[in-house]
């Protein structure tokens, strides 16, 4: 095998790498170029790219599904629960500044505690208050 033959190798797979990824609606260019580093793994990253996908809009589905709309699940062995009046209002945090927060929809607040923002002692609002209450107050758990 000669140095023309393995370099005439390295441009059919980047072509066809550049194929593959148009016909994916991926960006061929890139994967022409990857075609040219990796030949024959960049062919095999292609492959496995939609089926990752797949699985990871799969998962998705999974996490978005629930017997019961009112349960926000964050572990399998925690979840928030709340009325569906709750989840329509505007709420307000004080952060750590004690600076007012808010308001924002019950899915943004509830992600600013999934991410750690608000704990269970932030003081929490919604109209429905006639005053500030720590999260753990607003939301006792029933587990």
């Amino acid at each position: 095998m000669n140095f023309s033959s393995i370099s005439g190798y390295v441009l059919i797979a980047a072509i066809f790498s550049s194929y593959c990824a148009y016909r994916q609606k991926r960006n061929p260019v890139i994967w022409f170029i990857l075609g040219l580093c990796f030949d024959i793994y960049a062919l095999i990253a292609l492959a496995l790219l939609p089926l990752l996908r797949k699985k990871s809009q799969a998962a998705l589905a999974k996490n978005r599904t629930s017997s019961d709309p009112t349960t926000l699940e964050v572990t399998p062995s925690f979840s928030l629960r709340t009325t569906p009046e709750a989840m329509q209002k505007l709420w307000y945090f004080l952060d750590k500044e004690r600076q007012t927060t808010g308001p924002m929809s019950f899915q943004l607040f509830y992600e600013q505690w999934k991410k750690g923002i608000i704990l269970s002692d932030t003081l929490v609002w919604n109209e429905t208050f006639s005053e500030w209450k720590t999260f753990k107050e607003a939301f006792p758990q029933q587990d």
